[in-house]
């Protein structure tokens, strides 16, 4: 203290003062910093447990957390309006929240004036605004780097392409693998001059042509194994239409190859020194019948099909009997041996002799295997040359045409393929390739022990025809048709795919795609979208491509397995259950009224939507099959005036009543047909037209209290349903057995005064 004497205190004020204010500055920042520190914990975890909970209740619990808080100054509290500012900054990150989730929370937040996103409507269009916003800026900065990355991975690809001189087979190995990783391959595929796929479709559009052009085309041509879907639609519609024509001209080709060659046998004979035929009988055969059906084609575009095969057929006679052209005769005195021949169609140094071909005596072989099927096996009765070429195309992967000669041994031996016949001589030329069987051979063998499916398959090829068999074989068709066709190919598919409810899938299919009418993808059958830069562009969308329509349907299928959806599948049993829980888990947007669209396409199709699902057959075409006997008219319930009294009926599972419906007398026409005594197989409307005065009118019943149509049946007539009608009920009255049919769009039906079957 005695160091302290003498000196004036107020020198030590000032010193004083500032160490205090430094010590309450001091004091005061580190209160702050605590109470900053408190408010970013509390918020931390409020917005943790929000993103973690994502519910209305919790976002209030945040809110009112919040609001208590502190900003930067450590002084205000941040109240509600902070609060909710600070939330929102959260909700517009596109990932930690969906737009589901957004629109559930300020849903559900609810305050005394209502919930969250009613009461700040302007503040709930400008978060989604904002969030749409974010996500089109993340998806553009993902696109990009992508597209960069992809880009990059492509121009190694191709450098490595070129370095190692990649052939034919590894350069499209080397797409395809980029292709499923998601690189462009526009770089890579202009390496190949020609892909396998052009390859094949040059191969077989050349073949359709020249078919075309000689008018032997079919349509069991064009729908033959590995025919391109773009050439098989280019040729199709023309194979149908030669179909037609052959089948119009009424003459048996069999009868017009024989008798062109009995007059080029003639023509050889006469100039023979040993009146024998010469082997270039038969291409001149070939040859002739070729030309026949080149005419014949010619002459049908401007003439009735038996007039121009009349016509073909006696141009192509009179040149064989003047020995013009190509059957121009060499006689044994020109030829210089015992035998005559056709110089076109015989090698040699005459003039315009061919160079030197294979020799096949089809009639010879097919005799031979007659008497010996193991010949196939045991010996090579097919050209060598063919054969090395055959086996040559199959190790390329290249298309070929099966020789004919072994199409007609195959009709000689059912239950053997083409296939199978070229495999066996493949084997004993001992060549190493095999050819696998086509979808038609496959097909064949599987309804091998269905006779009706057998019967359909043997017709001339149509679409119709071909996916009845497909499906009727318990297959997946390789083709959807539009409109109720398509339906069935759908829930065929449906079913192969393993969906529980398949009729529910051929719904959705019908109405989102219109029926058939508007796709989008390579086989997308559900129109599923495509990550940007795959699969197919349309209308500025990108869209899934599938290698058959049957993937897109397990797609769907795995879709289906989602979170969102599996668990109420699951529990559904019923149809109507099944659409309920998929559209339940956002589905077409949540629309409403989506499960009941999906409901009535499905009764349109005849579906119990409430009747719990169980496998049934295989679906078929109604209208190749069978017309079903449904019903036998007597006079039952008016004694002495047999007749069918039809009356339309409600069904239970629509929602409008079509009981007393009104309906023309030839409305079931396509559905119902009658055995009558005099007329024969005729629908109930004609058979009213026949018998005028018979039966009575819908405004007969009418005018006495009732209602329907009286068809003049005779006693025991036979009444048949058919194009998709079933039964749907029996039962006993005292006017007779009463049926009830229903049409494939629902409406339902009921007979009569007779007995049901």
């Amino acid at each position: 203290m005695n160091g302290l004497e003498g000196i004036n205190p107020m020198l030590l004020m000032e010193p004083l003062q500032r160490a205090n204010m430094a010590y309450t500055g001091h004091v005061e920042a580190a209160r702050k910093s605590d109470i900053r520190n408190k408010s970013d914990d509390i918020r931390s975890q409020e917005i943790r447990a929000l993103t973690t909970t994502k519910t209305g209740e919790q976002y209030m619990s945040a809110l009112s957390a919040l609001a208590l808080t502190y900003g930067e100054d450590a002084t205000t509290p941040l109240g509600l309006k902070g609060a909710r500012d600070e939330l929102y900054r959260v909700l517009k990150d596109t990932s930690l929240f969906s737009d589901q989730d957004v629109e559930n929370i300020l849903s559900t937040a609810q305050t005394d004036q209502g919930s969250m996103k009613d009461r700040f409507p302007a503040e709930y269009d400008e978060l989604q605004e904002q969030r749409r916003s974010e996500a089109n800026q993340e998806a553009a900065q993902v696109e990009a780097t992508q597209a960069r990355e992809n880009k990059a991975k492509q121009d190694q690809l191709l450098e490595y392409a070129r370095t190692n001189n990649l052939n034919e087979d590894e350069l499209t190995t080397l797409i395809k693998q980029a292709k499923v990783e998601g690189i462009p391959t526009d770089l890579l595929q202009a390496q190949l001059a020609f892909t396998t796929e052009q390859q094949n479709a040059d191969f077989w559009t050349k073949q359709f042509r020249e078919a075309e052009k000689n008018g032997t085309l079919t349509a069991d041509d064009v729908y033959q194994a590995g025919v391109p879907g773009t050439v098989r639609q280019q040729f199709l519609q023309s194979a149908q239409d030669l179909d037609r024509r052959r089948t119009s001209a009424g003459i048996d080709p069999a009868l017009v190859k024989a008798e062109f060659t009995d007059e080029l046998k003639r023509n050889l004979i006469g100039d023979s020194t040993d009146r024998s035929a010469h082997f270039s009988l038969r291409s001149a055969s070939a040859y002739a019948y070729n030309l026949y059906t080149q005419k014949f084609k010619n002459y049908s575009e401007t003439m009735e099909p038996s007039a121009a095969a009349a016509q073909a057929r006696n141009d192509v006679l009179t040149a064989i009997t003047k020995k013009s052209g190509r059957f121009a005769v060499i006689t044994s005195a020109q030829g210089k041996t015992s035998q005559a021949f056709y110089g076109a169609f015989t090698p040699g140094k005459h003039a315009n002799a061919p160079s030197k071909i294979d020799i096949i005596n089809t009639k010879d072989v097919v005799k031979r295997f007659n008497a010996n099927r193991n010949i196939i096996n045991e010996e090579v009765i097919v050209s060598p040359a063919l054969l090395k070429d055959i086996d040559n195309r199959i190790a390329n992967g290249k298309p070929f045409s099966m020789p004919e000669v072994l199409n007609i041994l195959q009709r000689a031996q059912p239950g053997t393929t083409a296939a199978d016949l070229l495999n066996s001589q493949l084997k004993a030329a001992g060549l190493k390739q095999r050819v696998q069987p086509g979808f038609r051979d496959t097909l064949s063998r599987n309804i091998m022990n269905d006779p009706v499916l057998q019967r359909i398959f043997a017709q001339p090829t149509t679409q119709d025809r071909l996916n009845t068999v497909i499906i009727g074989s318990g297959n997946a068709p390789a083709t959807v048709r539009t409109g109720n066709n398509g339906y069935a190919d759908v829930q065929a598919l449906g079913t192969a795919s393993g969906f529980r409810f398949p009729q529910v899938m051929a719904a959705m299919w019908a109405l989102e795609s219109g029926w058939g009418k508007y796709t989008s993808g390579k086989n997308n059958v559900f129109n599923i979208k495509a990550r940007p830069g795959q699969g197919t562009q349309k209308n500025g969308s990108y869209w899934r491509d599938y290698p058959s329509p049957l993937e897109s349907a397990k797609d769907f299928m795995n879709l289906m397995t989602d979170p969102r959806y599996a668990p109420g599948l699951a529990k559904a049993k019923t149809p109507r259950q099944a659409i309920e829980a998929i559209a339940a888990g956002g589905y077409a947007g949540g629309e409403a009224a989506y499960p009941s669209k999906i409901i009535r396409v499905m009764q349109q199709m005849g579906v119990n939507v409430d009747q719990p699902y169980s496998p049934a057959p295989p679906a078929r075409n109604q209208a190749f099959m069978r017309p079903t006997l449904a019903y036998i008219t007597s006079d039952l319930g008016s004694p002495g005036q047999p007749h069918l009294d039809v009356k339309q009926q409600d069904n239970p599972n629509t929602p409008q009543n079509e009981f007393r419906a009104r309906f023309k007398e030839n409305e079931l026409d396509q559905f119902v047909v009658v055995q009558d005594p005099e007329f024969g197989m005729i629908p109930v409307g004609d058979l009213r037209k026949r018998l005028p005065g018979r039966g009575d009118s819908f405004d007969q019943h009418m005018a006495r209290g009732s209602h329907g149509i009286d068809y003049p049946t005779a006693y025991n007539s036979k009444v048949f349903v058919r194009n998709g009608a079933r039964i749907v009920s029996k039962q006993q009255t005292r006017w007779g057995s009463m049926v009830i049919i229903q049409l494939p769009d629902g409406r339902r039906f009921s007979f009569l005064h007779g007995k049901s079957v």
